[in-house]
């Protein structure tokens, strides 16, 4: 992904009125979860090991469907590192055995006093697909306290990218939060997850609704081509409680449609839905009422009232409340869960919802 020059046109996305929440106020407050989700160990789902990694992460090569040119790109431009606090991690020797890798964070962006993305590197031998999550930790301890995090880059990217909460007394995040550049994160080495495109039956149409960090895997999912080839419509929908929250809203309006790989795709097929809860914004509510009501479907310039089993795929990520919801809501409107298994007409991770 590139940025624009400063003034330069960019193509319109559209943006629609939706609904959501950060962390719903259902749920009690924020726990402490990498985006949302309980701190259990995953269940063990499909794992990516056996997934055949890119030839090259640093130049990958990418066939036009349409002609015989090959273009080249180079995976998203980095963020730039502002805002960081100092705090020095102290190195910790893995054994060759360990269950992790020991990574370098490259770099660090503070959203708000409660969110930030990171980056580290990524091992050649680490693979996985777009939308799966993984562990995450801080060496230096006797028993290392690892989160489920899912991974906001794609599975071609030649980095690792996460978005996270803040929490102060956080058994993880407490620290975590304050990595700096050269800094070492735990990674785990088995990714793994539902938030896949693999899980969904084929259709026309995928919703991507995240609420907060539930963000995150959609950040993978909707930049790998994978989705615009097989879907005619991308919406990703992102809830937030204040507009400050709607991190990665410059990637959507904009700095997706200069990406190499599937900017063109992007102008054509993304649509994104941001709102805002607990602020004045263009865009308010959360997304069951919205959905329930059929404000989203008109919103969205849809000729339905309700989801469409035959056309319509879901995927969704947040809190547990926000989660069970929202299943309810897609089940009552004829949608039916899938899994790795066996595909469905929505996915969730089954593994964090009680």
């Amino acid at each position: 992904m590139t940025n624009a020059p400063e003034g330069g046109a960019f193509p319109r996305v559209r943006l629609i009125a939706g609904a959501g929440s950060f962390i719903s106020d259902a749920a009690g407050g924020q726990a402490e979860r990498g985006r949302g989700k309980s701190e259990q160990e995953p269940a063990s789902n499909r794992s990516s090991e056996n997934l055949k990694a890119p030839a090259s992460y640093r130049a990958l090569t990418l066939r036009a469907a349409t002609s015989n040119e090959t273009r080249r790109f180079s995976p998203p431009r980095r963020f730039g590192i502002k805002g960081m606090t100092a705090t020095a991690l102290k190195e910790a020797p893995v054994q060759a055995n360990s269950p992790h890798h020991v990574e370098t964070v490259l770099w660090v962006k503070h959203w708000t006093d409660r969110l930030f993305s990171f980056a580290i590197t990524r091992p050649d031998t680490f693979r996985f697909r777009s939308g799966e999550f993984v562990m995450i930790g801080l060496p230096g301890e006797t028993k290392p306290i690892l989160r489920a995090y899912s991974i906001a880059s794609p599975s071609f990217a030649e980095e690792l990218e996460f978005l996270s909460i803040k929490v102060q007394d956080g058994p993880l995040t407490s620290k975590l939060q304050h990595i700096q550049p050269g800094d070492k994160v735990l990674l785990g080495k088995k990714p793994t997850g539902t938030l896949v495109i693999d899980a969904l039956k084929p259709g026309k149409r995928l919703f991507l609704f995240g609420t907060g960090t539930g963000l995150a895997p959609f950040l993978s999912v909707a930049r790998d081509p994978e989705a615009f080839s097989k879907f005619e419509q991308v919406i990703v929908g992102h809830g937030v409680r204040e507009v400050a929250e709607l991190a990665y809203r410059d990637l959507f309006t904009r700095e997706i449609f200069e990406d190499p790989l599937v900017g063109e795709e992007a102008q054509k097929q993304l649509v994104y839905y941001p709102t805002v809860t607990r602020e004045p914004f263009q865009n308010q509510g959360r997304f069951t009422d919205l959905i329930a009501s059929g404000k989203l479907f008109a919103d969205l310039g849809f000729d339905q009232t309700k989801f469409d089993p035959e056309n319509d795929r879901v995927m969704l990520c947040g809190s547990m409340a926000f989660i069970k919801d929202m299943a309810a809501v897609c089940e009552a409107q004829g949608l039916v869960e899938g899994s790795n298994a066996e595909p469905g007409d929505f996915v969730l991770e089954r593994a964090f919802v009680g």
